[in-house]
C-alpha cells in the first residue's frame, strides 16, 4: 500500500493486512482509524507523514520493521505494538503513546527487537519504551525518549539501553 492521501477505518483498523507486506505513507499521508494499521503477517512500514489510531497507532502480530522518517508522526493510546515478534524500529520523527495509566506507551514490543531513536527522534508515552520481561530489547538512544513513568524499560535478560547523546 503506498498512500498520500487519506485513509480512515471507521470501526477497526484503516489499513488490516492479513498476509503481511508493505505500506508506505508519504509526505501529507493520513492513516487513521480504532487502530491505524494491524498487521498480522510481519510487516515492513515506511513513515513521513501521520498514522493515528485511537487505540493503536501500528500493531504488529507477525514482527517486522516500522521507519519513521523526519516529520512523520505516529500516534495512539500505544504508537507501536507487538504482544509476541520482534520488530526492528527507527525513529527520526515522533512516535507518541497514551501518558494516563500503565500499559500506554510510545513502543512497546513484548516480543524483542531493536529501537534506534535517531537524532531528532522523539518517543513519549507512559512508558515511552517497553520491552517486557521475557524477550530480548536492544533501544540505541540519540534522540528524547519521554516517560510519563519509566522513560525505556527493556526489562528483559540481556537487553540493553545504549545513551548516544540523546535524552532519556
Amino acid at each position: 500500500v503506498v498512500n498520500d492521501g487519506t485513509i480512515i477505518g471507521a470501526q477497526v483498523a484503516g489499513i488490516g493486512l492479513f498476509s503481511g507486506g508493505g505500506v508506505t505513507n508519504q509526505i501529507g499521508g493520513i492513516i487513521g482509524g480504532y487502530h491505524a494499521i494491524t498487521a498480522y503477517k510481519a510487516l515492513t512500514l515506511v513513515n513521513a507523514g501521520t498514522i493515528a489510531g485511537y487505540r493503536g497507532g501500528i500493531g504488529l502480530f507477525a514482527g517486522g520493521t516500522v521507519s519513521n522518517q523526519s516529520g512523520g508522526t505516529i500516534s495512539g493510546m500505544v504508537g507501536i505494538y507487538s504482544p509476541s515478534a520482534a520488530v526492528t524500529v527507527v525513529n527520526a520523527g515522533t512516535i507518541l503513546g497514551g501518558m494516563t495509566t500503565a500499559f500506554m506507551g510510545g513502543v512497546v514490543l513484548l516480543g524483542g527487537g531493536t529501537i534506534s531513536n535517531e537524532t531528532g527522534g522523539t518517543s513519549a508515552g507512559y512508558d515511552a519504551i517497553y520491552g517486557g520481561t521475557t524477550a530480548i530489547l536492544t533501544v540505541m538512544n540519540a534522540g528524547r525518549i519521554i516517560g510519563g513513568t519509566t522513560g525505556a524499560d527493556a526489562g528483559g535478560i540481556g537487553d540493553a539501553v545504549e545513551r548516544r547523546a540523546g535524552v532519556i
